[in-house]
């Protein structure tokens, strides 16, 4: 009878208790390990895969067929005197399967440390990588087991060796969902901000929202967070229109500045943008559609051509038509923020920028949005001379406040030489100015900053604006600076 693999593993994830029924009950062992065998192993998960090869085997088909020596068969299925055995024989101990792993790589995904350590023990090499340069560690953190990995570390394994890609370990387990072996890595104090090539940092492939959360509390960097993920984890959307009214949008949409500090802002649309986490442009086609379609109801009374109609974005905006147009329109999403976890769950996102100064909706902000983690936020506003538009700052959790540092800001508020800093209580939201003295960094942004003891603050890289020619330019930060708290004096320290 002429097997029929598409009928039994059909599109997407196969169904694993009919191919094994299938087999049983169809094709001739020997024929599917020459010609589908490929296909098994890249459609099934190794567990399902062994109960396959089993049957396949049991059956009387060749194991070579499937890469498989005596060595790789006793750590499958055989006992430690199964591969003592094996190891007598003449199977080739650095053979590798169609999966392109050795018996010892293979051993540390099946999981068995005593197969494992007398394969070393017999000579196997344990440098050996798998397909895209995998580790060995790689292996054990795939299956997240942590036994495993705990005692590769034991015997000297490297948990900063690379893959073929670049990746350490902590990185593949942040990728893999590996939260057990994750936190033994960041326990053992494996770096948890070191790239892949392609300059991805471990959180920026993270999808499991534990994984992202442990990383953070480890120190991981969320400014780094790609939107999705920060929305998965503030329980927000991503590119969704906002869910507000039309006379909300029209009443509200534009950006202010605050009354008192800080003055609670109660606005729905404002709220909504945040929780449809989509460009000011896309909230402001939304509603320009809504628009049109209330004039095209009225057609005997056609809309007035006003300075409201749209403008071709790439031309440099005029202040006063601009905020007569209501732009900017007030829009969460931001480059250049900060985003401070607190330890009672509280997530703090301090200022940033929305699109570049060409656009209509180009905005530095200077408010402060608190997240309850849970899809909830409540949003402060600031006097200008308070708390001035802000960017590209750091912003370091010190006890009761976030220490504001940094700045690239508008063109006019850019003083060379200068640093600015300022400070937010985490229980008011109170924002208030840091009067600094010393060796100061200059008007740095984009930079580092460290909290190397409980009272001072390391700053490091970034770019600081500067005068040549009466003209405003930035140059890299060559320097290593550090604010004491407790005297507000810089000194430079590298």
């Amino acid at each position: 009878m002429e097997y029929d693999y598409s009928n039994v593993v059909g599109p997407g994830l196969p169904d694993f208790d009919a191919i094994l029924a299938a087999l049983k009950r169809q094709i001739d062992p020997g024929k599917l390990a020459e010609a589908e065998r490929q296909g098994i192993a890249d459609t099934v998960s190794e567990g399902d895969r062994y109960s396959i090869i089993r049957f396949l085997l049991s059956s009387g088909a060749d194991p070579g067929k499937f890469g498989w020596t005596d060595i790789f068969l006793a750590v499958a299925y055989g006992t430690l005197d199964d591969l003592e055995e094996a190891l007598t024989g003449r199977s080739d101990l650095e053979a590798v399967d169609g999966r392109e792993r050795t018996a010892f790589l293979f051993s540390i995904q099946v999981g068995d440390i005593g197969k494992t350590r007398l394969l070393i023990e017999a000579g196997a090499n344990t440098l050996a990588s798998g397909h895209c340069g995998k580790t060995a560690i790689g292996y054990a953190i795939e299956q997240d087991n942590v036994s495993m990995l705990e005692w590769l570390l034991e015997q000297g394994f490297d948990p900063e060796e690379e893959n073929g890609f670049g990746e350490t370990a902590i990185f593949s387990a942040s990728a893999w969902g590996a939260v057990g072996c994750l936190k033994r890595l960041i326990a053992r104090g494996a770096d948890i901000g070191k790239p892949r090539y392609s300059a991805l940092t471990p959180i920026q492939v993270a999808h499991d929202r534990q994984v992202i959360e442990i990383l953070l509390d480890a120190g991981a960097d969320p400014r780094s967070l790609e939107p999705e993920q920060l929305a998965a984890l503030l329980g927000y959307k991503v590119d969704e229109p906002p869910e507000s009214s039309l006379e909300d949008y029209l009443a509200f949409r534009s950006r202010v500045f605050g009354r008192s500090n800080p003055e609670r802002v109660h606005n729905p649309f404002w709220t909504a943008m945040v929780h449809g986490g989509c460009s000011a442009s896309l909230a402001e086609a939304k509603y320009t559609a809504k628009l049109r379609a209330l004039h095209k109801a009225k057609p005997s009374a056609p809309p007035k051509k006003t300075r409201t109609e749209w403008k071709d974005p790439r031309g440099k905006p005029q202040a006063e038509p601009a905020r007569e147009q209501g732009y900017p329109i007030w829009c969460y999403r931001r480059f250049g923020k900060s985003i401070n976890r607190l330890p009672d769950g509280r997530f703090i996102e301090i200022a940033g920028e929305h699109e570049d100064f060409y656009d209509l909706n180009f905005c530095i902000y200077n408010d402060v949005i608190v997240h309850d983690g849970q899809g909830r936020c409540e949003i402060y506003a600031y006097p200008r001379e308070v708390f001035p538009p802000t960017d590209s700052h750091s912003a370091t959790l010190v006890g009761d406040f976030i220490y504001i540092i940094g700045n690239i800001g508008y063109g006019p508020d850019r003083q060379p030489g200068y640093t600015p800093v300022y400070r937010l209580n985490i229980h008011s939201y109170r924002i208030e100015a840091v009067e600094t003295k010393g060796d100061m960094p200059g008007w740095i942004n984009r930079h580092e900053a460290r909290l190397v003891a409980e009272d001072r603050i390391r700053i490091f890289g970034g770019r600081c604006a500067v005068r040549e020619s009466g003209n405003l330019g930035f140059v890299d930060n060559q320097g290593v600076f550090e604010l004491d708290l407790k005297t507000l004096i810089w000194r430079k320290t590298g």
